[in-house]
């Protein structure tokens, strides 16, 4: 039993390990902030992993994505759809080259354009 307990406690701690992070803002191209967004995150085979929601102030954070490369979508109300590919989730960034930030999330800053006219 003692075994079977260790062996649970060593599993959840490496699978906690390999756990990465997305996260950023999303604003519209007047750098203000936009809340309410809907940001998706898929597989390279556009499988959805994960769907969160931006808050208040524009934040948005994906928290338990294996490491990989990931597309990641953004929509808004009134905004054109933007889609960024190749977004790699690290286990750890070098922080060497993040100078004071030692986060090990990946950050990806969102800028939506607003949705143009339609022509009539």
């Amino acid at each position: 039993m003692k075994k079977t307990y260790i062996s649970l406690v060593v599993s959840l701690l490496f699978s906690l390990k390999c756990l990465c992070q997305i996260e950023g803002d999303v604003r519209g191209n007047n750098d203000k902030r936009i809340s309410k967004a809907v940001i998706i995150a898929m597989d390279t085979t556009k499988i959805i992993i994960d769907t969160v929601l931006s808050g208040e102030d524009g934040f948005y954070s994906f928290t338990n994505l294996k490491p990989g490369i990931y597309i990641i979508e953004a929509k808004a109300l009134g905004f054109e759809n933007r889609i960024y590919k190749n977004v790699i989730a690290r286990e750890k960034l070098d922080e060497s080259k993040m100078g004071r930030d030692r986060s090990s999330a990946t950050r990806l800053q969102i800028v939506l354009s607003p949705m143009k006219n339609p022509k009539q």
